[in-house]
């Protein structure tokens, strides 16, 4: 599907939303941002906004911070779960960029998941330590992806 076609539905999307009384919604979301892709025999692909990866991201960061100031084991595996459901959320995510920045997302937050799995194993054995600085160590994938994408 092209970028005009994609822009067209988009539009189409934003009139029905106009019609059905929902002004508001449909000037806070540009339709650019509300591009669905619709292949025969396939479920509908919706590119999210933005906004929502960036939301997701604020999460992780405030979770990882959470994580990393715990004070038990058992506070910083339950920190360490939320972070596994919130990296798992953020895979169900479409990166609004080219296919390679999709991809390069996509791998990002694979790593992010891996390590994360890392952490729990640690706390799992009850190696705080270890786990404390596994969980710096992830900063570094961050880093590393955020350069990547630019962002």
């Amino acid at each position: 599907m092209t970028i005009m076609k994609l822009q067209a539905t988009a539009l189409q999307q934003a009139i029905g939303v106009l019609q059905a009384g929902a002004l508001a919604i449909a000037l806070l979301m540009p339709a650019a941002v509300w591009a669905q892709e619709v292949v025969p025999g396939q479920a509908v692909t919706t590119v999210q906004p933005a906004s929502t990866i960036a939301q997701a991201m604020k999460q992780l960061k405030k979770t990882m911070f959470a994580a990393a100031n715990s004070d038990t084991v058992a506070d910083m595996s339950a920190q360490v779960q939320l972070l596994l459901q919130q990296a798992q959320q953020a895979q169900t995510f479409v990166y609004r960029g080219n296919p390679a920045e999709r991809e390069t997302y996509v791998e990002g937050i694979e790593k992010l998941a891996a390590a994360l799995e890392d952490v729990s194993k640690l706390l799992a054995t009850g190696d705080m330590a270890a786990a404390k600085q596994a969980l710096a160590d992830i900063h570094k994938i961050k880093l590393q992806y955020h350069r990547k994408l630019e962002v």
